[in-house]
């Protein structure tokens, strides 16, 4: 507390990394940056402490103004283990996907190419 101003607030401990305080915050539900804008490290997801980073496309067409950024986003552990298998998962359910579609093709006047055609479509 400033020793000439009695009723100064106090000051608090700021964990931020260095220009965090000024180019990112809060508006409400909104997240608003400068440019120039530094997020903490900290996870999107549970506000835990993050080491690893994920690049985040965002892209705005506000008043017919359209502005791109892209983000740095931390994310934990648990969460990056998360969305890898999310993703693997994903990509496994597509590889199927377009393999019965191509066999189900390659097999046009047979019931199984039928069967097949008509299971997915």
């Amino acid at each position: 507390m400033d020793q000439d101003n009695p009723y100064a607030s106090p000051a608090i401990a700021d964990d931020r990394p260095s220009g965090t305080a000024k180019t990112c915050w809060r508006d409400n539900e909104l997240l608003v940056m400068r440019e120039d804008g530094i997020l903490p490290q900290r996870c999107v997801y549970c506000n835990a402490p993050s080491q690893a980073t994920f690049k985040f496309d965002v892209t705005s067409s506000f008043t017919f103004r359209i502005r791109s950024a892209i983000l740095d986003l931390g994310i934990c552990d648990s969460h990056r283990r998360q969305a890898r298998r999310n993703l693997f998962i994903r990509s496994s359910v597509d590889l199927v996907g377009i393999s019965m579609l191509l066999i189900s093709f390659s097999l046009p006047l047979s019931r199984i190419g039928m069967l097949l055609f008509a299971l997915f479509f």
